[in-house]
């Protein structure tokens, strides 16, 4: 593996709750959905405190991640509306992203009534490169009617104003 990957292979993180870095990426003018706001009276915070449980987890994520690039996204759902992307310097430059509501149960919000999900495309010899480079092609946002919503290329180019 260390060959041809250095020391950690690029990796797509999936999590159910979203880390709690993404509170202070969704007010950033992101391509997609924010009907559904994180709410971080229920996304690591108990009695009005944050409890920082989430953040070993992030930590392993960033130290993995060395700067390099290795760590193209970290993607969640829970929150239904919620299908942006973002990335800063704020959040170590690791790509958050949102995924929509893609099952029947739970809740809706005015743009995830129509089922939707996330699709990343990865190029293996890109992925495969010592610099980082736009490894994510595209991610695209589609929904159940077979509609592209978004069509974004993430990367160390996305929202440089931010970074």
């Amino acid at each position: 593996m260390e060959e041809p990957w250095k020391k950690v292979p690029p990796a797509l993180v999936f999590v159910h709750i979203p880390v709690q870095k993404a509170d202070i990426l969704a007010p950033l003018p992101s391509v997609g959905d924010h009907d559904d706001e994180p709410d971080p009276a229920t996304q690591g915070f108990l009695n009005n405190t944050y409890t920082g449980l989430d953040l070993p987890f992030w930590n392993a994520l960033v130290d993995m991640d060395g700067g390099h690039g290795r760590v193209l996204a970290a993607t969640s759902g829970h929150d239904h509306g919620e299908s942006w992307y973002a990335r800063a310097t704020a959040s170590s430059g690791i790509q958050i992203c949102f995924n929509g509501h893609s099952g029947y149960g739970g809740y809706v919000t005015e743009h995830s009534q129509v089922r939707n999900g996330r699709v990343f495309a990865l190029s293996l010899s890109d992925l495969g490169r010592a610099v980082p480079v736009e490894l994510l092609k595209g991610t695209l946002h589609v929904d159940e009617n077979k509609t592209i919503n978004e069509e974004v290329v993430l990367g160390p180019g996305y929202m440089p104003e931010f970074n």
